[in-house]
C-alpha cells in the first residue's frame, strides 16, 4: 500500500507513543495497514464500538459509540481522560467521528495529529474531514477534487 507518506517522517515516533483513532470496519483495517507501513505495529488503537473487537497482537481500547447524538459527550469525556492518562505524542486517524474529540483535546496535550480522509470521499469531504481541517496538523485527501475544498490538505496518490 503506497499512500505517499514516508517512513522517515515518523522516525521520532514509536509505537509506544503513537495512537490510532478510528471507527470499526474499513477505517480500522486501513489504520492497521498504515501502522504496518509506517513500522508502528504495537501502537494502541482506540475504536468506537459497543462490541468487543479482538485482533491478534493488536492493542485495542474501546471508546463509546455515538451516532451524532447525545452520546458524543461520552466520547469527549473518554478522549479527555484517555489523553490525560496516556499522553501520546502522535494521533493518526482514518475516520470517523471518534477522531473529533481526540483531535480537539490533542491541542491541550500537545499531540501531533494526522488525519487521512477515506478514499470513498471523492467529490465531497466527509463531515469528520470538514471539522478536522481546523485541528489536524496534517490532513491527507485521496482525490485531487478535495484539495480546493479542504484547506491545507495534502493529496496522496
Amino acid at each position: 500500500m503506497n499512500i505517499g507518506i514516508k517512513r522517515e517522517d515518523f522516525n521520532m515516533y514509536s509505537s509506544k507513543n503513537t495512537l490510532f483513532v478510528c471507527s470499526p470496519g474499513g477505517h480500522f483495517v486501513e489504520a492497521l495497514d498504515i501502522s504496518k507501513l509506517l513500522g508502528l505495529q504495537g501502537s494502541t488503537f482506540v475504536i468506537s464500538s459497543n462490541r468487543d473487537i479482538i485482533v491478534a497482537n493488536v492493542n485495542i481500547e474501546l471508546a463509546p459509540q455515538a451516532d451524532r447524538n447525545i452520546a458524543v459527550f461520552k466520547q469527549f469525556y473518554f478522549a479527555f481522560l484517555y489523553l490525560a492518562k496516556n499522553k501520546p505524542k502522535l494521533i493518526i486517524s482514518t475516520g470517523a467521528g471518534i477522531a473529533v474529540p481526540f483531535f480537539i483535546f490533542s491541542k491541550i496535550f500537545y499531540c501531533k495529529t494526522i488525519y487521512i480522509e477515506t478514499p470513498t470521499a471523492i467529490f465531497n469531504p466527509t463531515l469528520t474531514c470538514r471539522i478536522l481541517q481546523y485541528f489536524a496538523d496534517r490532513l491527507y485527501v485521496r482525490t485531487p477534487f478535495l484539495l480546493d475544498k479542504i484547506k491545507n490538505s495534502i493529496y496522496l496518490e
